[in-house]
């Protein structure tokens, strides 16, 4: 009888400790996991982040506008001042506003909001077929 247990009771002891260390280590990724998840959740507190933006018309041919109102459609005429036009931006860059004074009390981001910044933009759906619309996408896919 005590043969057995001398080879029995090594291996028991050697599978107790085997699950000790597995259990340790599991409790240590555990923790690992969560100090990762706390600093990446630190990383992002300030907020959402802009991937970038698709601005979507006017510009489609009127052929394929979709839901889009046919009132609302424009070509780039004049290639990428009629696209800054458009978006809020002069053809120096600068963003316009209209200055009316009857909102006091309001403070102008409520009234309107800030325009897009072109560095902030990755897609502009244009239809190539459009008068103007070459030179705007010249304009356009230059380096920023």
């Amino acid at each position: 009888y005590k043969e057995p247990y001398r080879t029995i009771i090594p291996l028991i002891r050697r599978a107790r400790m085997w699950q000790r260390e597995n259990r340790m280590r599991w409790q240590q990724r555990q923790r690992q996991g969560k100090q990762r998840q706390r600093q990446s959740q630190r990383q992002y507190e300030v907020g959402a982040n802009i991937l970038g933006m698709h601005l979507e018309g006017p510009f489609f041919a009127p052929s394929k506008r979709g839901a889009h109102d046919e009132r609302h459609i424009r070509s780039p005429v004049h290639g990428i001042e009629t696209v800054k036009e458009v978006y809020g931006l002069s053809s120096d860059g600068s963003e316009e506003f209209d200055d009316d004074d009857d909102d006091h009390d309001v403070p102008r981001e409520v009234i309107e909001p800030p325009k897009p910044e072109w560095q902030d933009v990755e897609i502009i759906t244009l239809a190539p077929e459009l008068e103007g619309a070459f030179s705007a996408i010249a304009s356009l896919t230059q380096k920023r």
